[in-house]
C-alpha cells in the first residue's frame, strides 16, 4: 500500500508497462520460442532502464525545453538547467578527473547514482523523480567556475569575466522570476489539463 503500491505501478518490470513488449512478442516475426527468448522481459527492462538512465545526462533533457513529461516541476519552455552552464560543468568534469580525491569520487558517484531510481520507472526523462541529479550537477558547476578562475592569472580578465558571468545569472534569475510569477500560471500543464491558476 502507500509508496509501495506506487513504486510498483511505476516500475518497469510491472506486467501493465510490459504491453509493449507483448506486443513486440506477437508481431515478432522469428518463429516460437526464439521470438520470446530473444524478446524476453529481461532484454526488454533492461534495455528501457539502459534508455532512461542515458536520457537523463542527455542534453535534450538538461538543457532543452522539449522534455517529455509533464510534471508540475517543470517550467513549461524552459530547460532545467541554463545553457551558460554548459562550460562550467565540462570544466568542473575534467576537475574531478583530474583531482582523484575522496570527495571527488563521492561526487562523481553521486552523480552516476542519482538517476538510477527515475530511470527504473517507466516514465521517460521525468523532471520530478530525478531532482536529486541536480545536486551533484550544481555541486560539479561549482567546481568548475572555481576551477576556471584557478586557470586564469590575469588579474584584469579574471574581473572582467566574474562580472560577464554575474550579468548571465542574473539575467537568468530574471527571466526565471518572470516566467515563474507572469507566464508559468498561464500555461497549460500536459497531463494536468488544467493551469496553476484553476488547479
Amino acid at each position: 500500500s502507500g509508496a509501495g503500491r506506487r513504486a510498483s505501478d511505476q516500475s518497469l518490470s510491472n506486467p501493465e508497462n510490459l504491453i509493449p513488449l507483448r506486443q513486440i512478442q506477437i508481431t515478432d516475426p522469428l518463429p516460437q520460442p526464439w521470438g520470446r527468448v530473444i524478446n524476453s522481459k529481461f532484454q526488454y527492462v533492461a534495455s528501457k532502464f539502459a534508455e532512461n538512465y542515458v536520457g537523463y545526462f542527455s542534453t535534450t533533457y538538461l538543457f532543452s525545453p522539449n522534455r517529455s513529461d509533464s510534471s508540475i516541476l517543470n517550467f513549461p519552455g524552459k530547460g532545467l538547467l541554463y545553457i551558460w552552464q554548459v562550460p562550467l560543468l565540462l570544466l568542473g568534469i575534467i576537475f574531478l578527473f583530474k583531482d582523484k580525491s575522496k570527495a571527488s569520487l563521492f561526487i562523481f558517484a553521486l552523480l552516476l547514482i542519482t538517476p538510477l531510481p527515475a530511470a527504473l520507472s517507466r516514465d521517460y526523462m521525468h523532471s520530478g523523480r530525478s531532482q536529486a541529479l541536480l545536486l551533484p550537477l550544481t555541486i560539479i558547476t561549482g567546481l568548475g567556475l572555481a576551477y576556471l578562475f584557478s586557470l586564469i592569472k590575469d588579474k584584469r580578465f579574471s574581473w572582467f569575466l566574474a562580472g560577464c558571468l554575474t550579468w548571465f545569472v542574473i539575467w537568468s534569475l530574471i527571466g526565471r522570476t518572470d516566467d515563474y510569477f507572469f507566464h508559468t500560471f498561464n500555461k497549460q500543464l500536459g497531463g494536468l489539463n488544467q493551469g496553476y491558476k484553476e488547479i
